[in-house]
């Protein structure tokens, strides 16, 4: 079993599934992933939706029951910002430790641990795993600040980029931009900022940059409400006064179009790595640190989303944008 984040509209999470079944397979043995309502779009044989309903939650520890082992991963799951966000995880890890099923945390981002409530979830999750793989420096220092054996804990990266992908000499496109927008219920949720602002301010940056010739492309990575990655890309086209950009989205067009493009500037994590690990020039708008964290991992230009309403630091990080460097990693041991 793959317990993570697919199937809420995030091609992001969905690609992580994917990759993590991918590691999965190469090690001799089939997957079924667990996560959102639209799980069975990317494991139509039988992908299990984790809701939180008596009967769902009973299908998910019979799931459990009848698995060789659990990996739970993909993306930042261990993040108490939201209340109700790390728990169903942090509960898969509490049901099949009870089950006596191996389980192992793989690839995964720890956020903000604001309460000892969390800490001691985390410990006690952390504890019982085969093993923890997390994807960057700062998510193993912070399980180690809340008390977890260093020993225990091990960085391997994103999934993502576990693997290069070959991408074609002639690139269709020579630019694809990602933008996100987002209802955030406070300012606590540290993702306020001036997204019209910033939106100007990269269509006036892109005009000076797109020759009249070159292909633009904006890819949408979400279309979950009050997060729909369309409303912002549809804001950039008409402050760029080119309605005829095309904006493309799902899974499938949107890895395929990042890796087919020679410049790529992205709001999405996973829209920098994926594009990265295909040899694209990158420029990451950092919203959270795991963009920033990423960057210096892998090799792209990071940029704050605030530091990227100002012209001159919108223009210099454009500037800089060099041939990324070769993102691919290795495939961690098998962790059960």
């Amino acid at each position: 079993m793959i317990v993570g984040a697919a199937g809420w509209q995030n091609a992001g999470d969905d690609l992580l599934a994917e990759e993590l079944r991918d590691y999965v397979a190469d090690n001799g043995h089939r997957a079924r992933l667990v996560g959102g309502p639209k799980v069975r779009a990317i494991d139509k044989a039988n992908g299990l939706e984790m809701g939180g309903s008596i009967r769902e939650r009973f299908a998910l520890v019979r799931a459990i029951a009848r698995s060789r082992g659990v990996l739970i991963g993909g993306g930042g799951l261990l993040d108490d910002r939201r209340a109700l966000f790390y728990r169903p995880f942090t509960r898969a890890a509490a049901v099949a430790r009870v089950l006596r099923v191996p389980y192992a945390f793989v690839g995964v981002g720890v956020g903000p641990i604001r309460s000892a409530r969390t800490a001691r979830n985390y410990r006690c999750a952390v504890r019982g795993a085969r093993r923890t793989l997390v994807r960057d420096q700062e998510s193993a220092e912070r399980l180690i600040e809340i008390g977890c054996a260093a020993a225990d804990i091990e960085v391997v990266g994103d999934p993502v980029t576990w693997r290069a992908i070959k991408s074609s000499s002639r690139r269709t496109y020579e630019w694809a931009v990602n933008l996100r927008e987002w209802e955030p219920p406070s300012r606590d949720e540290g993702f306020m900022f001036d997204a019209e602002r910033v939106t100007e301010n990269i269509a006036r940056c892109l005009a000076e940059v797109v020759d009249e010739n070159d292909r633009v492309v904006l890819v949408s990575m979400s279309e979950l409400k009050g997060d729909d990655d369309r409303v912002a890309l549809e804001r950039l086209r008409v402050a760029a006064g080119h309605p005829e950009w095309p904006i493309v989205s799902g899974l499938d067009v949107a890895s395929r179009t990042l890796e087919d493009s020679r410049n790529v500037l992205s709001m999405r994590l996973h829209g920098c790595l994926i594009a990265a690990r295909s040899g694209a020039r990158v420029l990451g708008l950092a919203y959270e640190p795991k963009v920033t964290q990423q960057a210096r991992r892998v090799g792209f230009v990071s940029l704050s989303v605030e530091d990227a309403a100002q012209a001159v630091s919108l223009r210099e990080a454009i500037a800089s944008m060099t041939e990324a460097q070769d993102s691919a990693g290795s495939s961690p041991e098998w962790p059960l």
